[in-house]
């Protein structure tokens, strides 16, 4: 930081050197004291422990206690999931931290504008190199236009902040914002020109939130929205917080399903985030799950359960082509839904797995049954297969374990992508490719999957699991209840009752899955597991 800030201030004008790279001294102090982050004495913060941190104070370059601070705005603030909205809020916020945040804000945007034309041409290139550069939400302009351009710029003058001359004009000529929409074409204000340029279209990147703003929302729920790609293909984008899977999530994948058979040749599923990893989606809304555990709705959760299933089957026999776009965190029920499309197009940083033992469950939404036809997908038609150990006891491993993948490449590895599953180290290019991906299903003349029996290990599988969980407890590596969870998977992955190398109907694996899900819902310690997780984040080892 030390450096950088005099390397540029040396090759900047002296005033802007003066005002924007001239370090306070205790930062100066601080360098010479090597006193430069984690990997020397401390840096701003000192860690003392695994949970207590010091301050420095930056009179005596003396690390002290931190006083506790607490901002009831920003706390309700942090909940608004527009970045946008976010922003506004912050540097709008009358309390000391809103005003430190405007400050930044109104000095970062000015320099920002300053810079068009020295570093760069036009606006677009300091939006997206700030974005890729540093995992921002928002660049420079796309943040101011949220905070709104004349309302800012008003204020910055009233507090005798310099506004840059190239602003001025820009709002004498009625030019309100850096960016704007008109008939679905998106469009930034271009200083040369002094007018707005259309911005350059890229055929590989299809933007969901700019054909929101066409109008191409067929329908919307407040988790989940179908909208139109053209070409007789549909999208499913999930919205929910952290893309959750719920009842809306599943009516609107049904409804999209039944949208794209009638009207369209295929579906995509999937959604656009700038975070990084970002989520396809985290999962089950386990909150619900652990609400109607605690009121006793056996029933009602049982329901739930298979209308997930009967959902990811619809998705699999479907008329049509469905291609998923999994991203980032791809946990429990959003494996589930991806590993029920016809194909997958990844993005390399995939983070996936069926984590349910973490909160006590097992996998509930078809991902036991999933798993064993993906393996067994290795395996040719006519093979004859008399011992299913090798396929089925990692794959027993990997759910048992809540293992989840570190990459799409990892994820193949693992089982859960199929040898057709596609990877792109792009993730802007996830939607457009799966609509190609869907049309090209399409013109190839796309017939939905036959129906095959699975094949299971019965009674053998348990006995080995037994084996090796009596191992693992006199070990101390798993308690009494991870061994009840291992072995319930066991019974499901095993086929119940069946016998070893039995072929059994996905139904009857489903109604097996969903026996074992409704009945550690009923138990105890996975309603503690699933409150802790909640509350804390983390699972519970209990």
């Amino acid at each position: 930081l030390v450096h950088i800030a005099h390397n540029t201030a040396q090759a900047v004008k002296p005033d802007e050197a003066e005002r924007y790279f001239k370090l306070p001294e205790f930062i100066e102090q601080m360098a010479k004291k090597n006193l430069l982050g984690n990997k020397t004495d401390g840096g701003f913060y000192k860690r003392i422990d695994k949970k207590t941190f010091k301050v420095i104070n930056p009179k005596t370059l003396e690390y002290v206690d931190q006083a506790p601070e607490k901002s009831d705005k920003l706390g309700l603030i942090l909940f608004e999931k527009d970045p946008g909205k976010r922003i506004k809020a912050v540097v709008n916020s009358d309390d000391k931290y809103g005003k430190y945040a405007w400050k930044c804000f109104a000095g970062s945007s000015i320099y920002a504008a300053e810079m068009v034309g020295q570093i760069c041409d036009t606006i677009l290139e300091i939006d997206n190199g700030m974005k890729w550069g540093f995992n921002f939400d928002l660049g420079p302009f796309e943040a101011w236009d949220a905070v709104g351009l004349k309302e800012s710029v008003a204020r910055m003058k009233k507090e005798g902040f310099k506004v840059p001359k190239k602003i001025e004009e820009m709002l004498a000529k009625k030019k309100n914002s850096f960016y704007l929409t008109k008939a679905g074409k998106r469009y930034y204000y271009d200083f040369k020109k002094k007018d707005y340029k259309p911005i350059p279209e890229n055929p590989n990147i299809l933007i969901l939130k700019d054909l929101k703003s066409q109008k191409k929302v067929v329908d919307t729920s407040p988790s989940a929205s179908i909208i139109d790609l053209g070409d007789g293909v549909y999208c499913v984008e999930f919205h929910s917080i952290m893309n959750a899977i719920d009842e809306n999530i599943m009516k609107m994948l049904n409804k999209g399903v039944d949208l794209a058979e009638e009207k369209g040749i295929g579906l995509v599923i999937g959604n656009q985030t700038n975070e990084i990893p970002g989520a396809f989606s985290a999962g089950a809304n386990i909150s619900m799950i652990l609400e109607g555990a605690k009121a006793g709705q056996w029933d009602q959760i049982e329901k739930a359960v298979k209308y997930f299933q009967d959902t990811n089957l619809r998705l699999y026999y479907s008329k049509v082509p469905v291609v998923a776009t999994p991203h980032g965190l791809t946990l429990g029920g959003g494996a589930e839904v991806s590993m029920s499309c016809n194909k997958m197009v990844c993005a390399m940083d995939l983070f996936m797995g069926l984590v349910e033992v973490g909160v006590g469950l097992i996998p509930g939404g078809g991902g036991n049954m999933l798993m064993l036809r993906h393996y067994q997908s290795f395996i040719p038609a006519r093979a004859q297969m008399n011992n299913l150990q090798p396929l089925v006891v990692p794959l027993f491993e990997i759910i048992a374990t809540a293992r989840t993948s570190n990459s799409a490449a990892e994820a193949r590895e693992m089982g859960f992508l199929r040898p057709w599953d596609k990877i792109l180290f792009n993730r802007d290019h996830l939607i457009a490719e799966a609509k190609r991906e869907v049309i090209a299903m399409h013109l190839a003349g796309f017939k939905p999957p036959q129906k095959q029996k699975i094949q299971v290990m019965g009674e053998n599988l348990r006995g080995m699991v037994n084996a090796n969980l009596y191992n693992l407890r006199q070990g101390n590596y798993a308690t009494d209840y991870d061994c009840f969870i291992a072995k319930k998977l066991a019974w499901v992955l095993g086929g119940g009752n069946a016998p070893e190398n039995a072929l059994m109907e996905e139904e009857e694996i489903l109604a097996l899955e969903r026996q074992a899900f409704v009945e550690l819902c009923a138990e105890k310690k996975t309603q503690e597991r699933l409150e802790h997780m909640l509350k804390t984040g983390r699972p519970l080892r209990n």
